[in-house]
């Protein structure tokens, strides 16, 4: 038997989010394996706002409807609430790891093993587009160095890890994420309530670096801005700057957003759209365009970091950066049908590989190398 130590971290600072996602999927795996057990030390929580898939796991105290539900009072709570799980004794003696949820500094033992999943370089490669970056940066630095082994969730972001932190590779080990089951087509919900015609969409926050502006300026010189619309799921609302852009571009009118979407309802976007548009410079894995790939959404990508890596031939590509190429290959996916069926069928074979069970299996070998 294995114990292993979940910290508050990212659980007290977001509800939703990739990494969230991560460790509650990876939770669910790993919960059917006998061997290994988890302690989640969330500390001040609330029934409604608690990782449900891993409740039962949880060592901390329910509150009320006064708990805060995430950020930084939440989190320095939760502070408290690790620093009393360090002091208390150990009622098993069994091998105990921990494994952080994020990137701050973690109330354990110095003998204590220590395993952190390292997600991208997002920060260290778009430096400009974050608040405090070299802080976190530093902070970063400093865990990753006191860690026994570090998963990355592909090889591309093992590759930035050696280069930017200078990381030895054998502390290293690559683990992909998994992708849930899609919901069947007849559970999803159509956000628009009516038939909105033909669409091609683009899924996920619209920080700088996933260059939805420049997927817009593509779209407004494609002919597909005269029979599709774009449709924008996830994120925040529009912001000013977007939408000035929009009306600049003469596309205001065929730009819809849907800034706060249900899974069911997300699930029929990708059902329905004509093809899904992936145009970020930088992932270090890459969900959208999996789940697209995953309820039969042909899908286009850039061609920048890992994606070519975890998407193989699944999706078609554009050059990373080129507004020109994004254009013709979205023409490309928007009217030949053979191309559009043939993506379809390779995306499909593209997702059998990525199974949450298979990253729980190779993140208990992770597990036991740090114990020794």
């Amino acid at each position: 038997m294995i114990e292993v130590i979940w910290d508050h971290q990212i659980f007290s600072l977001q509800r939703f989010g990739g990494a969230t996602r991560y460790f509650k999927n990876l939770a669910n795996s790993l919960l059917l394996n006998r061997n290994v057990e988890i302690q989640l030390q969330l500390g001040l929580y609330d029934r409604d706002h608690a990782p449900k898939s891993i409740e039962s796991c949880i060592r901390g105290v329910p509150g009320s409807i006064f708990v805060p539900r995430h950020g930084v009072l939440r989190f320095s709570i939760n502070e408290l609430f690790s620093y009393y799980y360090k002091l208390t004794p150990r009622i098993r003696n069994v091998p105990t790891i921990h494994h952080c949820t994020y990137i701050y500094p973690t109330h354990i033992k110095a003998s204590t093993p220590l395993v952190v999943t390292h997600h991208d370089c997002t920060l260290e490669k778009f430096p400009k587009q974050f608040r405090r970056a070299n802080f976190t940066i530093a902070i970063k630095r400093k865990i990753y160095q006191r860690a026994d082994k570090i998963i990355a969730i592909s090889t591309h972001s093992k590759n930035d890890l050696m280069n930017i932190y200078g990381i030895p590779e054998k502390k290293i080990h690559v683990i992909y994420h998994g992708i849930e089951a899609p919901l069947p087509e007849e559970a999803s919900a159509n956000p628009f309530l009516i038939d909105p015609g033909p669409y091609i969409l683009y899924v996920g926050a619209r920080t700088p670096y996933k260059n939805f502006d420049g997927l817009m300026k593509a779209f407004s010189r494609s002919k597909a801005k005269e029979d599709f619309i774009l449709v924008a799921a996830g994120g925040s609302g529009f912001t000013s700057s977007e939408i000035l852009l929009m009306k600049q571009l003469g596309i205001a009118h065929k730009i819809l957003g849907f800034p706060n979407i249900s899974q069911t309802e997300l699930a029929w976007l990708y059902y329905h759209a004509h093809g899904m548009i992936y145009p970020s410079m930088y992932e270090g894995f890459g969900f959208p365009p999996l789940e697209a790939m995953s309820m039969a959404c042909p899908t286009l990508a850039s061609n920048s970091s890992c994606l070519p890596e975890v998407l193989g031939d699944g999706p078609l590509y554009f050059e990373s950066g080129d507004e020109d190429d994004l254009a013709d290959q979205l023409e490309r996916l928007c009217y030949d049908k053979g191309l559009r069926a043939a993506l379809i069928a390779r995306g499909k074979e593209i997702v059998k590989k990525y199974t949450w069970d298979s990253t729980a299996d190779n993140t208990i070998a992770a597990y036991k190398a740090a114990l020794g």
